[in-house]
């Protein structure tokens, strides 16, 4: 189904890319929510006010552009310290 998708974890372990591991697993809905949150923290994360703001930009550019390669949204060693760097800052801000 290319608008709902095919299901969580029915994509073969050689998907490593994320974006394309969301567009084949949740379709075209849940690819498109997926980029908006990722839209909504880049948004929030070129708010640069100190160094803890640089770090997480890099940080975030860091996790975009190895997402290409790995599923490092859903590694959870690499997710669980990204999302909580994410949690910082938003309370932060």
């Amino acid at each position: 189904n290319p608008l709902l998708g095919t299901g969580y974890s029915s994509i073969s372990l050689a998907t490593d890319n994320d974006y394309l591991r969301s567009l084949g697993e949740s379709g075209f809905l849940g690819f498109l929510s997926f980029i908006a949150i990722l839209i909504y923290i880049a948004r929030k994360a070129v708010k640069l006010s100190d160094s803890f703001d640089y770090a997480y930009l890099g940080i975030f550019m860091t996790m975009i552009i190895t997402d290409v390669f790995l599923d490092v949204f859903e590694a959870s060693k690499i997710a669980i310290l990204f999302w909580m760097f994410t949690a910082l800052k938003f309370t932060k801000t």
